[in-house]
């Protein structure tokens, strides 16, 4: 049996997904996710959201920004983003408060 997430995440159209920011002259970097999204990834970072952070998002042109990883599942979602910020915390280059 499926759980029970599984039927309303499938279906999907968008994917969520996890992105990193990375400051051109400090690089220290930023690891987020979007998963409340409307429009596809490509059309939505860096076109209509710019990030959760408070320290990226008003100095948004002081950094490059990529999406990293793509998927319709949240937790998939929150896993990656979760092993990702784990890391990159470890070589303490992380913007991230958590």
């Amino acid at each position: 049996m499926r759980p029970f997430t599984y039927n309303i995440i499938k279906d999907r159209r968008v994917n969520s997904y996890v992105y990193a920011c990375l400051h051109k002259t400090t690089d220290k970097l930023y690891i987020g996710a979007r998963w409340a999204n409307k429009l596809p990834p490509e059309e939505d970072f860096g076109i209509v959201y710019f990030t959760s952070s408070e320290a990226v998002k008003h100095k948004w042109d002081e950094f490059d920004s990529e999406i990293l990883f793509e998927h319709k599942n949240i937790w998939i979602i929150q896993q990656f983003e979760r092993d990702a910020i784990n890391t990159y915390k470890r070589q303490g280059i992380l913007l991230n408060r958590n």
